[in-house]
């Protein structure tokens, strides 16, 4: 009888002790560099080390610009699993940090958090990057010169350039290459105070076949005359 009821309590605690773990390869993905508007697939591997079934509840990524995959949600002892997420790099520049939390039933591990990095490089170049004539006086033409290039083609193709509202216009003034300058023309006759329009830019530039440049002014406030 004791003989039986140590073997029952050594079950037991057998079965308490036994827990899942999730191990990573890697927490840390870097897709190195690439181009605005391209996509980047990383891959988290990991296997569960535990003696229990390990049990996925949640993959929250921390930015919309991260999308990821269903995965299975149930690892036997010694399964292996991959996480699969897709980054969208549309409207992002410049080094990337992004996050992913996963929540699991490891007791010791109940939320690990992986990380994506790289670098996005713009497909174009604006300069300046954008157009602010500042304060101006009523009742005048100003204007401003931009030059748009980009690294990736031996020449720009420009399909059309359009300007709003009315009273501001563009127009290529010199083409070379892979450089096109334009001239931002503003006629501030209508200008009661601040004035806000935009340019649109339309090429055959990879990922940048519209590029949008915001003007800006506001009327120049004349100082009352003194008696």
């Amino acid at each position: 009888m004791k003989k039986y009821l140590f073997l029952v309590l050594l079950f037991s605690s057998v079965i308490l002790s036994a827990s899942p773990r999730i191990i990573f390869e890697n927490k840390k993905f870097d897709f190195g560099k690439i181009l605005e508007g391209d996509s980047a697939v990383c891959l988290f591997h990991f296997r569960n080390m535990g003696d229990s079934i390990l049990h996925i509840k949640d993959i929250r990524p921390t930015c919309g610009c991260t999308i990821v995959e269903s995965v299975k949600r149930t690892y036997k002892p010694h399964e292996k699993g991959i996480i699969k997420a897709t980054f969208h790099s549309s409207g992002r520049r410049g080094e990337i940090k992004k996050f992913i939390r996963v929540l699991t039933n490891d007791s010791e591990r109940r939320i690990v958090r992986l990380e994506i990095t790289g670098s996005v490089t713009k497909t174009w170049s604006l300069e300046p990057g954008k157009v602010d004539f500042r304060e101006i006086k009523r009742d005048g033409i100003v204007e401003e010169s931009v030059l748009i290039s980009t690294e990736l083609l031996d020449t720009i193709s420009v399909d059309s350039v359009k300007a709003e509202p009315c009273e501001l216009s563009a127009r290529v003034v010199s083409q070379k290459g892979n450089k096109v300058k334009l001239k931002i023309s503003y006629d501030s006759s209508s200008l009661k105070w601040k004035f806000i329009g935009i340019v649109r830019f339309y090429s055959n530039i990879p990922h940048g076949y519209k590029i949008i440049i915001p003007v800006y002014a506001t009327i120049k406030q004349e100082k009352p005359e003194e008696n």
